[in-house]
């Protein structure tokens, strides 16, 4: 590997993708032209456009720490890239075995945004512990915009604590543009996840719109932290209709149909949990706890309310009248040994005892409960 001011030479193993659609390039980079050329696509809620959540201050600094009082090559994990603009005659020497970069070499990070932060802030303090450090690299030589993100997605769906919600943000952009609608839903249907990008279009109408009960409730990836308007995560929010919008109902009706109904069946729960709905932060209802169970029984109350005609099912007195009973003599016993009725059983904290029931097995305890009581 060889650099000058501008340009940097590494040696690499070159070999397709398993799809074979896409070449990717393996090497050893030296981490002070790492963390001088790689750029993130940082997204933008308002422009939406980017994809990648801001960086964590807290974990850079953490990883600072290591790198600086520790071995740094204890932090070895490849990083993942992609050369957006690569071009085989500009970039490739050797007959493929030397990847070429310049300074307009644009190499955005797919995975590793936190190594390469804590990384670039350690050799900014002490530059002559990496003088000799090479970091492993993995990079995608001009893979698609939608392919980038799908990588992306990938990584952040499967690695532990890493929360999805931007990724799939990102992925439901991508179904709606007319360039890769097409794929994104061919292997959507492929991976039998087409209903986490009907469910993600959902939301966002029901967020969006100032007549929902669910106006500016649902958190989105890179949202100020500051605001605390919202009551759950797009993600939480989304796995909760699972079973929702993968019914013969839903299935057999269009968008507008399905915002009608769920509109109809929240503002039936709603007023008879008035509470719930002024001081959502106050309640469990309208986080993840709430929206898990109340889609669980979604289609046992649907199945009531259609039996006296279609059209019922977007009238929230018709779910009213069938959840009213159940849900007001809903009772548990709270934090404070007492018993929590109503709208009082979904308190947070103490005062509430729905947090009894958050477990796996607790929640299905609940759905039981009230599956019971409305049939």
């Amino acid at each position: 590997m060889t650099s000058n001011t501008n340009n940097y030479k590494m040696d690499i193993i070159m070999h397709p993708t398993l799809s074979g659609a896409y070449n990717v390039a393996v090497g050893m980079m030296h981490i002070k032209e790492l963390t001088r050329r790689y750029s993130i696509d940082h997204s933008d809620p308002v422009t939406k456009t980017g994809y990648q959540r801001a960086a964590n201050i807290t974990r850079v600094n953490q990883i600072k720490r290591v790198l600086l009082n520790e071995n740094p090559e204890d932090i070895v994990l490849p990083i993942t890239l992609n050369f957006r603009n690569f071009s085989p005659s500009d970039n490739l020497t050797d007959s493929g075995r030397v990847l070429n970069l310049n300074d307009s070499s644009q190499l955005f990070v797919v995975d590793g945004q936190h190594r390469l932060e804590g990384f670039r802030a350690a050799i900014a303090e002490s530059p002559h512990l990496f003088n000799e450090f090479m970091m492993p690299v993995t990079i995608g030589l001009q893979w698609s915009e939608h392919y980038e993100i799908e990588q992306f997605h990938t990584i952040n769906t499967t690695a532990k604590g890493i929360e999805p919600s931007l990724a799939l943000e990102k992925l439901t952009e991508l179904f709606e543009s007319d360039d890769y609608k097409e794929t994104i839903e061919e292997r959507a249907e492929q991976k039998g996840d087409l209903w986490k990008i009907q469910s993600t279009l959902l939301v966002r109408k029901l967020h969006e719109s100032p007549d929902s009960v669910w106006f500016s409730k649902v958190k989105y990836a890179n949202q100020d932290k500051q605001d605390k308007s919202w009551t759950v995560p797009l993600n939480g929010f989304v796995n909760s209709l699972k079973p929702v919008v993968n019914s013969p109902l839903f299935t057999h009706a269009n968008q507008e149909t399905h915002l009608l109904i769920l509109d109809a069946y929240w503002n039936a729960i709603l007023k008879i949990y008035p509470g719930c709905l002024t001081e959502p932060q106050k309640y469990s209802l309208q986080k993840s706890l709430g929206v898990s169970v109340m889609h669980s029984i979604f289609n046992d109350v649907a199945e009531i309310a259609r039996k006296g005609g279609e059209d019922h099912l977007q009238n929230p007195e018709i779910f009213h009248e069938i959840l009213n009973g159940p849900l007001r003599d809903l009772t548990g016993t709270n934090g404070l040994n007492e018993e929590a009725r109503g709208q009082d059983f979904w308190l947070s904290g103490k005062p509430g005892a729905a947090g009894g029931y958050s477990s796996g097995a607790g929640k299905k305890i609940l759905i039981s409960r009230l599956k019971s009581s409305i049939n």
